[in-house]
């Protein structure tokens, strides 16, 4: 009787250890799924915050960093005193430069900021930025951002 109590009781932890691994294994992938997800929505989000604080929208056009590497870059300052903030990714960071206006930029000064493979942007019309980009687990994704008040710009 001892016997087959034990075999019942060794059977069921077999049963419950199984089960519970099993919902485990559902539960990691749910999670792995929201941080993919949660990953593309940061991305959105610096660029979508980093817009919108831009007092000049015309201010802000593509470029590419030794005519390669695509880039997006904020004018800002006045006159006298005009500096460019460049956003590119290089070695599998967004980058950030800031220079003087016209000064050279080169990938390997700048400051990582977040984790992405790659990045593009693109106006579709001129005030609507294209942001294409990869994160570093392969999930990419295309969003547009309208630049209200860049009527002017080129």
């Amino acid at each position: 009787m001892k016997r087959t109590v034990v075999i019942i009781i060794i059977c069921a932890f077999i049963l419950f250890s199984s089960v519970l691994a099993a919902l485990c294994t559902g539960i990691y992938r749910i999670d792995s799924a929201v941080g993919a997800s949660r990953e593309l929505r940061d991305v959105y989000m610096y660029f979508a915050g980093m817009i919108r604080s831009c007092e000049d929208p015309s201010s802000v056009r593509t470029a590419s960093v030794g005519g390669e590497i695509p880039a997006l870059v904020f004018r800002t300052g006045s006159d006298d005193n005009v500096s460019e903030t460049w956003y590119f990714t290089y070695d599998g960071q967004l980058q950030k430069i800031r220079t003087d206006e016209g000064a050279a930029v080169s990938p390997e000064e700048g400051t990582g900021i977040m984790e992405l493979q790659n990045c593009d942007f693109t106006f579709i019309t001129n005030d609507l930025l294209e942001i294409s980009f990869e994160t570093q687990n392969g999930q990419s994704a295309s969003v547009n951002i309208c630049l209200t008040g860049r009527e002017g710009a080129e």
